[in-house]
Parts: structure tokens; sequence; C-alpha cells
């Protein structure tokens, strides 16, 4: 047996039922058709973080690509090259401890770390000691990961 209201309305006159369905259905459309607030606050939101993110991504790239053209490119480390190219002389090396001292004139130690820069190699220290003849520099290296 159906409860009382149920029943009813099943036996209800048909007009009734008729103008009762289609009202509900009119609600039923409005409800999932018009769009409520902060669904769309929501979706605009979603929107400007997505084209925000790829006006990221293009600053990023364009970053990318300036800076692997303005940066020279990485040479594998030399002691003997680095003291050549920069006119000093090896007086020690010790490359398990990556210490190296060279004997240099002031006037060629701007070459020598932009020589550095160069390689692959990370300067973690140095020193620089008057000498007989030209400056002792120590240099404190350490292999680039």
């Amino acid at each position: 047996m159906m409860p009382p209201r149920l029943d009813d309305w099943l036996l209800g006159p048909r007009r009734r039922r008729a103008i009762c369905g289609f009202i509900w259905g009119l609600v039923m459309v409005g409800m999932t058709a018009l769009p409520s607030g902060p669904a769309v606050q929501l979706r605009e939101a979603d929107r400007e973080w997505v084209q925000q993110r790829i006006r990221l991504r293009q600053m990023w790239l364009q970053e990318q690509e300036t800076t692997a053209t303005l940066l020279p490119p990485v040479r594998p480390f030399s002691a003997l090259r680095l003291a050549r190219a920069s006119g000093g002389q090896i007086t020690s090396w010790q490359a398990d401890e990556g210490v190296l001292i060279l004997s240099v004139d002031w006037p060629t130690l701007p070459r020598l770390f932009r020589l550095l820069a160069e390689s692959d190699v990370v300067l973690r220290g140095f020193q620089l000691e008057p000498g007989a003849p030209a400056l002792n520099l120590t240099l404190r290296l350490e292999a680039e990961q």
C-alpha cells in the first residue's frame, strides 16, 4: 500500500499533475541552465590563472634563451690551461683536495677569474699573498655538479 499523499497525487486530476510536473521541469532546467555567482567567479579565476601561467612560462622560456646566449660555453677545467691562459705558473696543484696555488701578476687576475667562471668548477675560496717575483694565489676549487 502506498502512502496516502502519494496515492492522492497519483489518483488526482491529470491536469494538476501536468501543471505541477511542468513547473517542476522549469525549476530543474532553470537551476542547471542559469550559472550561479560563485561558480562563474571560479571559472573566471581559473581562466585568468591559466592565462597568467602561460604568460609566465613564455617569459621563463625567453629568459632561458637570453641566458643561454649571454653565458659563454662551459669548458672542462684544466689547471695547466688556466695557468697558461692567465699568464701565471703553477706552484702546487693538489687535485684530490682541490687546492691550486698559482704565481700570478696583478694585471692577470681579472682574466684568471673570468677563465674560472667559464670552466666547470666552483670557486669555494681564494687567498692572495705577496710572493717574491709575483703574487701567490691559492684557489680552493670544487667540481661543479
